[in-house]
C-alpha cells in the first residue's frame, strides 16, 4: 500500500527526523511541502528530492496526497489539521497536538466523523528516559484513584546513568 504525504511545514525535525521515516515505511513518499515562504518551500523541496513544493495550505491539501505531517508553530495546528481532516487527509500532527484539551478533542471529533486518522508525533511517548517522570504517578493510576491518562506532561530532564549531564562529550574510546 502507498501512503503519499504532504508536509505541512518545511521544518528542521521533518528534515532530521521525519522524512527518512516516511521513506523507510514501505509505499511511504513524500509528494509535496508547503511553506508561507514559496523560496522556502522551493529549496525545502529541492534539497530533499520532494516533487511539489506549495505556499498554501488549499494547494497542499488539493495535491494528490492521502496524509500529512504538520510540524508548524503550536497555534497554527488546529487550524491546519482541521483544514486536512475536512479534505479527507489523515493527519499526523507534531506535538503538541492542540493548545487546550478543547481544540484537541475538537480535532478528534473531527477525524472521527470524517473517518480519517489523526495522530500526534511524539517520540519520547513510551521511551525508558521518561519512566521516572511518571513513577509518582503510578500507584495512585494502578489503584484506581485517578481517572485514565491521555497525556502527562513532563518537566523533569534525562540524565546519564552516571548522574552526568546528558550534554557532555562522550568520553573517548
Amino acid at each position: 500500500m502507498s501512503v503519499k504525504w504532504g508536509l505541512i511545514g518545511a521544518s528542521t525535525i521533518a528534515k532530521q527526523f521525519m522524512i527518512n521515516a516516511i521513506r523507510a515505511q514501505e509505499g511511504g513518499e513524500i509528494s509535496a511541502v508547503m511553506s508561507s515562504s514559496p523560496e522556502r518551500a522551493k529549496t525545502y523541496a529541492d534539497e530533499h528530492n520532494i516533487p511539489l513544493a506549495v505556499s498554501t495550505l488549499d494547494d497542499l491539501l488539493g495535491a494528490d496526497i492521502d496524509a500529512v505531517y504538520i510540524s508548524t508553530t503550536h497555534e497554527l495546528h488546529l487550524e491546519q489539521a482541521l483544514a486536512a481532516i475536512d479534505a479527507g487527509k489523515h493527519v499526523l500532527c507534531e506535538k503538541p497536538l492542540a493548545l487546550n484539551s478543547a481544540d484537541a478533542r475538537t480535532m478528534v471529533a473531527a477525524a472521527k466523523e470524517a473517518g480519517v486518522v489523526l495522530g500526534t508525533n511524539h517520540h519520547l511517548r513510551n521511551a525508558g528516559a521518561t519512566a521516572p517522570c511518571a513513577t509518582p504517578y503510578q500507584p495512585a493510576a494502578s489503584a484506581s484513584r485517578l481517572p485514565r491518562v491521555c497525556s502527562m506532561p513532563s518537566i523533569c530532564r534525562r540524565t546519564c546513568r552516571d548522574g552526568a549531564s546528558p550534554d557532555r562529550k562522550p568520553a573517548a574510546a
